[in-house]
């Protein structure tokens, strides 16, 4: 199956990143309180905070967070 690339705005994307990277600090602080509470939402322990920070992180450098500018705007796909 062939993934059809998605154009986001430059203005929406860097407010998409800054969402996910404040989540990716919420993460950071609150391990303990945030790993329970997700391990009642998943029902069980193999999907953790260090899973969710990881492909938090992942997707908002795909969108142009953490150095990742060079992904957002232009034809360069």
């Amino acid at each position: 199956m062939r993934v059809r690339p998605v154009c986001l705005d430059v203005g929406d994307a860097v407010e998409l990143s800054e969402l996910l990277e404040f989540v990716v600090r919420w993460l950071d602080s609150d391990d303990d309180g945030v790993a329970g509470s997700l391990q009642r939402f998943v029902g069980h322990g193999s999907y953790g905070v260090d899973e969710l920070r990881m492909d938090v992180a992942r997707f908002a450098f795909l969108v142009g967070g953490r150095d990742g500018e060079r992904l957002v705007g232009g034809d360069e796909r």
